[in-house]
């Protein structure tokens, strides 16, 4: 869980913006502003959460599931190619598993 791992070892702050930004798309459906929100990868239907210097990989999963992958915290202007590439294995894995029965049980 990496994005857990990575959570977890941020400071305070980090957290705290990141749990309002998940909060305010849960309860809105959406967040409009691309500062603090946007997609990374059209095709794989990346997008980032961006607290503060950190960000934070995710996908959207049927039944209104947002699912983060990874973080990491940014140097540059662009998008860390390898944690993008991260973000899509993750994303296939867990539609992977989800698919064999893995994680929540069929409806």
């Amino acid at each position: 869980m990496p994005a857990k791992e990575y959570f977890d070892s941020s400071d305070r702050q980090v957290q705290v913006k990141l749990l309002a930004l998940v909060k305010y798309i849960a309860e809105e459906g959406r967040l409009f502003d691309e500062k603090k929100f946007q997609s990374v990868d059209k095709k794989g239907k990346i997008y980032e959460f961006k607290p503060i210097a950190e960000r934070f990989f995710s996908f959207f999963y049927e039944g209104k599931k947002i699912i983060l992958t990874n973080g990491y915290r940014k140097k540059g202007q662009k998008v860390d190619p390898r944690e993008l590439a991260r973000a899509v294995h993750s994303k296939k894995d867990y539609e992977l598993r989800v698919k064999g029965g893995a994680y929540y049980e069929s409806q």
